[in-house]
């Protein structure tokens, strides 16, 4: 299937701020490789009947063509606005309207006019936008955001502690399970203690858990020698960020609050640092986090990782003013 050319990100004027952030941090070359890229791959969305087909599962509770799950591009009197239905870890009865990219209005009142009649079959209650990092506009409540820096900025920021070492996981079965085992573990605690964030985060599964450890880069986090967290890392792509993306991060409870976590980081990427390629450009560690992981944004900043992009809601409600 051939790639549409995007439009320039200039004519979609909510893009040209993100793309300003990428150009001070990424430099102007792969802030615009980037966000073509990015931009290529959503308008491809809108006619692409795979894309659609991912949703066949949650067909039979909206009666509606598949083709409706795809992304839609709409033309109003005031500009374009390209968006996609979505829905919470799947969950048929949580959709939501991913809002992509907009030009022609500032208006929140008027994208969410248009995206409510757009998307009505669903019933979307609202709607989810991208910004720079940043005070929100008034009316957007907070869902996530991506921190990052630079990994020799991490191991420069984190406080060395002599008995936290990184295990590397190993590719056999066995040893992928004992992790995914313990990651569910952590997450069923998490469940019981904190039952609102639990529905907001997933853990890794096996699969991706194998892809980073084929990448080198997934360790048991251990203190003294006990396995006390996982923390496992690949390249990958956040909308239109690429680096190396924390796939999972964890601690056992009975360990949290000792700074294992943040003194984990800076042990990877020192060692990432050691491993650099002649050449090869210096990474960054990448990671979205929900606005309520409180102690994921405390870690984060621990150990220099700033808020760059986040993604906010805007209610959908006719009601709302």
């Amino acid at each position: 299937m051939s790639t549409p050319t995007p439009p320039r990100d200039a004519d979609f004027a909510s893009v040209e701020p993100l793309r300003a952030l990428l150009t001070e941090h990424f430099g102007p070359e792969r802030a615009r490789r980037w966000v073509d890229e990015w931009l290529a791959t959503e308008l491809e969305r809108v006619t692409d009947p795979e894309f659609a087909a991912l949703f066949e599962p949650l067909q039979e509770h909206y009666p509606v063509p598949i083709d409706a799950f795809s992304h839609r591009l709409l033309t109003t009197d005031w500009g374009r606005l390209l968006g996609g239905i979505r829905f919470f870890n799947r969950d048929w009865q949580r959709p939501f309207v991913e809002l992509i990219a907009w030009d022609g209005t500032t208006d929140l009142h008027q994208l969410a006019t248009v995206t409510r009649e757009a998307w009505h079959a669903f019933r979307p209650p609202r709607a989810r936008l991208p910004f720079a990092a940043g005070p929100l506009p008034a009316g957007v409540w907070p869902d996530n955001a991506l921190y990052g820096a630079r990994v020799s900025a991490i191991a420069e920021a984190t406080t060395s502690q002599r008995a936290v070492t990184l295990e590397p996981l190993t590719a056999d079965e066995a040893s992928i399970a004992e992790a995914e085992a313990f990651v569910a573990q952590t997450y069923a605690a998490l469940a019981a203690s904190d039952p609102v964030l639990a529905t907001l985060i997933t853990p890794a599964s096996a699969s991706q858990l194998r892809h980073c450890v084929a990448e080198g880069s997934a360790d048991w986090i251990c203190v003294a020698g006990a396995r006390i967290g996982v923390l496992a890392i690949a390249e990958e792509t956040v909308d239109f960020v690429t680096g190396d993306v924390v796939v999972e991060k964890v601690i056992a409870p009975q360990s949290r609050g000792h700074g294992y976590s943040a003194t984990a980081q800076g042990l990877w990427a020192a060692r990432r640092l050691r491993r650099l390629s002649a050449g090869e450009d210096e990474p960054w560690l990448l990671g979205t986090i929900d606005q309520l992981n409180r102690g994921s944004i405390k870690t984060a900043r621990a150990v220099g990782r700033q808020a760059l992009l986040q993604w906010g809601f805007l209610s959908l409600d006719a009601e709302t003013p």
